[in-house]
């Protein structure tokens, strides 16, 4: 049966090929995106009914954007029942949006304002038996090599919570690899949630796809590398492989899957030892909730959930 996805930030690069695999399958696709002239581009461009494909604006460093945007989606698409939190970003420089100093731009973008749209979403998903999907990275590990050689751009084996503004150090490719790890949180907590029953939730790391967009705010010596050299890597991942593992993280069984995992290479694999350690991510969900002002999900954590996650394979 035909499922209608939202995925975030799908205007170009794996997002946008994983839409049109999608849509040549038959599903519909709801297509969110920042920039209005890219998304009118795309469905000019794609020939495929306005039934099938829609567009909505969504810039995730604004909160009432987000909140229209829920609106928007839901009234579009009531039958929706698969988000895909794909759209993130690595900020050239230390600065705010959405409304908080709590955490820097990077975090706010890549992982809370996917929860908040996530938690705006969920009444439609519970109804449809849905599924929450994070695109997340194996760089939120520390024993993972790769995001460039200096050493401030290292991710740090125990993160500081009182950092996440980047007040006491901070680094575009280390914040990028924090706010990786604080999807995991958030994936983690969203699974155990009472809210979530019959919403199927995970998140999965795409591999190393050189070609994106992600890079767009970096050197032109920077993107240079990425797209004509580390492409043709033996560990880089071509993005047509990259969305094809979309479709099938989309459209797996959840039996299959299983709930609140972790996946890259179509395998469960447990993440790093901070994206097991619930007592963070606890906190940084909280830290969220006041953010994206949803007192409602605000969590007490017993003791029995600050200890690490011991399982997830």
């Amino acid at each position: 049966m035909p499922d209608t996805i939202l995925i975030t930030g799908a205007t170009n690069g794996l997002g946008r090929a994983a839409a049109q695999k999608l849509l040549a399958a038959g599903h519909t696709v709801v297509v969110a995106g920042r920039n209005q002239g890219k998304l009118t581009e795309m469905r000019a461009a794609l020939p495929f009914s306005d039934e099938q494909l829609c567009t909505v604006l969504l810039d995730l460093e604004n909160p009432q954007s987000v909140r229209d945007a829920a609106k928007t989606i839901t009234q579009l698409a009531p039958k929706l029942n698969v988000v895909v939190n794909n759209a993130g970003t690595i900020a050239a420089e230390r600065t705010f949006c959405f409304g908080t100093e709590l955490v820097e731009k990077t975090v706010a973008v890549n992982a809370v304002a996917p929860l908040f749209l996530t938690l705006l979403l969920l009444p439609v998903l519970k109804q449809n038996q849905g599924r929450v999907l994070f695109v997340t990275s194996s760089l939120h590990d520390p024993k993972v090599r790769g995001g460039g050689g200096d050493p401030q751009s290292r991710m740090p084996t125990d993160v500081d919570m009182d950092n996440l503004d980047g007040n006491k150090a901070w680094h575009p490719m280390q914040f990028y690899k924090i706010s990786k790890l604080a999807q995991i949180w958030t994936m983690r907590v969203l699974a155990q949630l009472p809210e979530v029953q019959g919403v199927h939730v995970a998140a999965f790391c795409p591999g190393f796809v050189p070609t994106t967009d992600l890079n767009r705010s970096s050197s032109w010596f920077t993107r240079t590398l990425m797209h004509y050299i580390l492409s043709y890597m033996p560990f880089a991942v071509s993005e047509d492989d990259a969305a094809n593992d979309y479709v099938y993280y989309i459209t797996t069984s959840s039996n299959t899957l299983g709930q609140g995992r972790f996946f890259q290479g179509r395998e469960a694999k447990p993440g790093s030892d901070e994206s097991r350690n619930m007592d963070k991510a606890y906190q940084f969900w909280n830290m969220a909730c006041d953010i994206s002002h949803t007192p409602e999900y605000r969590l007490d954590c017993p003791d029995a959930c600050k200890s690490s996650v011991t399982t997830g394979m």
